[in-house]
């Protein structure tokens, strides 16, 4: 890869995630690239009922940002830190053995190859990820078939800071903004808007021909469904970038000499800016187990080991929450009476998009306090913020 670049992403890190920046000293390097702050977000199904969910007290406020804009900022970072950045290479081969790992590759362009010995092998190249597969952690194949299809799209200025989803039916969607922008209409007026991010996640094995001739069409039936009253306002700036599928479990995400955090470390199609969470969490679980088994060679089995314990302990539970989302989803019956629920009990609203915002413990839905008549901005919808210079 070649940085800045864009990415196919929902581009919204979720509570948990913004908290991991500020853990790493990282927020401040991120406020810089002007994300625009989320609050919560308002959840539709096609069957009518909808509720929102706010985040609480305690558990913080989401960041929609773009990917471009997020990974380069991080990758500045490094660069100052003191890392060798090699943008354009591609690996080609990962040999493991008694001794140091062997990693081959290529120069994108120039085709040169290229070889290394390191000490430690980290796999963070995400969710097709070939350090994973070279070193045979991959359990199985993918079974839950899911496609993405991710637009940047100009659009109004939010009247809420709240992300929306349509949950189920034909098509699951995301929409939240990720930038400020200025819209030059046809008449040549100026006026204040959003760069918003649009993704929509499908079965292609039913969508096969739309993804394949129509996915523009696909994307706009999926923002009127979201947005029935306000669809026309919003255009992509482009076309769709594409993903999937996403269920990649591995057997393992530590042996050896070979380290995985993020997508690599296993995916299953996380909501609401679970994915960039779980990157920043891995990436933090593994740092200080790696220091010491550099420090100390002989404990690096050890800490191996232990790394992989703490990266089920910390997203187990979240998996096992977004399966029965996931599969609860299917249903439409299910569907309207979960959401309906949901919009009678706002303070029930509010837990799920804590947990789901990877800041509440899935236990949280169990508290008599999950299901009182509260909710947190029960008095009203929250006013438009902003983190540092940016509007949302």
């Amino acid at each position: 890869a070649r940085f800045p670049r864009e990415k196919a992403c929902g581009e919204c890190l979720n509570p948990g995630g913004v908290a991991a920046l500020e853990r790493l000293g990282l927020l401040e390097t991120v406020l810089g690239t002007q994300p625009v702050e989320l609050r919560g977000w308002r959840l539709r199904t096609p069957e009518g009922p909808s509720a929102v969910g706010r985040f609480g007290p305690g558990v913080g406020h989401a960041l929609g940002i773009r990917r471009g804009a997020f990974d380069h900022a991080l990758l500045d970072r490094a660069r100052a830190g003191g890392v060798t950045v090699l943008e354009g290479f591609q690996l080609q081969g990962l040999e493991l053995g008694a001794g140091l790992p062997v990693v081959r590759g290529r120069e994108v362009g120039s085709g040169n190859v290229w070889e290394m010995r390191p000490r430690i092998v980290v796999g963070a190249d995400g969710l097709r990820s070939m350090v994973a597969r070279l070193a045979g952690a991959r359990a199985r194949p993918a079974r839950r078939v899911k496609a993405s299809l991710s637009w940047h799209l100009e659009g109004p200025y939010p009247d809420e800071p709240l992300g929306r989803l349509l949950l189920g039916g034909p098509f699951t969607s995301g929409l939240a903004p990720v930038a400020n922008s200025v819209i030059h209409a046809t008449d040549g007026s100026v006026s204040e808007g959003s760069t918003w991010s649009h993704t929509v996640v499908v079965d292609p094995r039913h969508y096969a021909a739309r993804l394949r001739s129509d996915a523009e069409g696909l994307g706009r039936d999926a923002l009127n469904a979201l947005l029935p009253e306000h669809a026309d306002r919003f255009a992509p700036l482009g076309p769709p970038r594409a993903s999937g599928p996403f269920d990649s479990p591995v057997r393992w995400a530590g042996r050896g000499r070979v380290v995985l955090v993020g997508d690599a470390a296993g995916y299953y199609d996380p909501l609401t800016g679970q994915g960039i969470y779980r990157a920043l969490r891995s990436a933090e679980l593994a740092a200080p187990l790696l220091r010491r088994g550099l420090n100390s060679p002989g404990s690096l089995p050890a800490m191996m080991q232990q790394y992989d314990r703490s990266i089920r302990r910390a997203f187990t539970p979240g998996r096992r929450i977004q399966r029965i989302l996931d599969r609860a989803l299917e249903s439409p019956r299910l569907r309207r009476f979960g959401v309906g629920i949901l919009s009678r009990r706002p303070a029930g609203a509010d837990t799920l998009v804590g947990i789901t915002g990877d800041r509440l413990p899935p236990r949280a839905l169990l508290t008599p306090s999950a299901w009182s008549d509260g909710a947190w901005g029960s008095s009203g919808d929250p006013s438009p913020s902003t983190h540092s210079t940016s509007s949302a």
